[in-house]
């Protein structure tokens, strides 16, 4: 109970925090995890994590999580390096991310993988940017987005590519507001966030 959930720049969602039973923050915790792959994530201090905790996921290089807070004025932090950020080299979106953008709108999104990316660029993930306290993360979404056309630039001097992806017209399904833009290759290696306003 009372554990934070954050979608990752890979798609997939981790939670955070938490007590085995309990109620605000004085429950049992914190108990160690382990994730589907076999790999675990052991606090080193065993910071327990629980109501009135909050989780974020950054935009910037390296795109680590932070986790911090908790009931009765606890005031650390803690950041995460989720695994793809130690898997190599990742692609770097270098253009056409504009700041706004508007529902339907296809982004001809510009990337490089200079320096010897592992796979192939084929994906991109829309999160919304929704604050997260007491176990809720409050408007917070996150969707893989349709793929119109995919070119890869085969220069030495500057390989990379254009992936065009569009933007879901509903409002019901990205309402306006903040979202974060994330290029994937096939190997699960993310580009950082990029923060565009959808109006």
């Amino acid at each position: 109970v009372m554990g934070d959930a954050v979608t990752l720049c890979d798609g997939k969602v981790i939670f955070f925090g938490g007590a085995e039973k309990g109620i605000a923050g004085w429950g049992q915790g914190p108990k160690n995890i382990r994730f589907r792959d076999g790999k675990g994530y052991n606090c080193k201090k065993k910071c327990p994590r629980t109501t009135g905790s909050t989780t974020s996921l950054s935009s910037t290089t390296p795109s680590p999580v932070m986790v911090a807070g908790s009931d009765v004025t606890y005031t650390t932090a803690e950041l995460y390096s989720p695994p793809y950020l130690s898997q190599g080299k990742r692609p770097v979106i270098i253009g056409g991310v504009p700041e706004a953008v508007t529902r339907g709108q296809v982004l001809a999104v510009d990337y490089s993988t200079k320096g010897g990316v592992l796979g192939k660029v084929t994906r991109a993930l829309l999160l919304r940017t929704g604050t997260c306290t007491h176990s809720s993360q409050f408007d917070a979404s996150s969707m893989w987005l349709e793929v119109t056309n995919s070119f890869v630039r085969f220069d030495p001097a500057n390989p990379g590519g254009v992936l065009s992806v569009k933007i879901p017209a509903s409002p019901a399904v990205v309402p306006p507001g903040m979202y974060m833009l994330v290029l994937n290759t096939n190997r699960g290696l993310p580009t950082d966030g990029k923060i565009i306003s959808i109006k």
